[in-house]
């Protein structure tokens, strides 16, 4: 990708600051749904690392992978047995899991918060 591909990639990420105006609705939703697919990618590659763990490690079925991926993922956790050599790789998937989905949900929820704080102008000590 060349510089000037990048940094207009790089452009629609950006917010605007305090001493601009406020975006337009159109640039607004597609700078949404640019960090949108941004939380939803990261969420997908978690859960398919988290099925080829499960697959892996316990030699269960894909569906039964992905499910418990899924289940570990979202907060609920595993309704398998995990073997004692699987166990450490099991739990950091969970721990990770955490964070992964607060890095997600920061994702989804950052231009909305951001609009909005810009809207009040809600400065930095306020």
């Amino acid at each position: 990708m060349n510089s000037t591909k990048r940094s207009a990639l790089l452009r629609q990420f950006r917010l605007e600051q305090s001493h601009e105006p406020l975006a337009p609705p159109a640039h607004f939703l597609q700078r949404s749904l640019l960090y949108w697919s941004v939380g939803i990618l990261l969420l997908g590659v978690w859960l398919l690392l988290g099925t080829f763990l499960y697959l892996g490690l316990l030699g269960c079925s894909r569906l039964d992978a992905f499910y418990q991926a899924a289940m570990v993922a979202c907060g609920v956790g595993t309704d398998l047995k995990v073997p004692q050599e699987a166990k450490l790789w099991v739990s950091l998937y969970a721990v990770f899991s955490g964070v992964v989905l607060l890095g997600s949900a920061g994702a989804f929820l950052s231009p909305i918060v951001h609009r909005i704080q810009h809207h009040f102008h809600i400065k930095e000590g306020d």
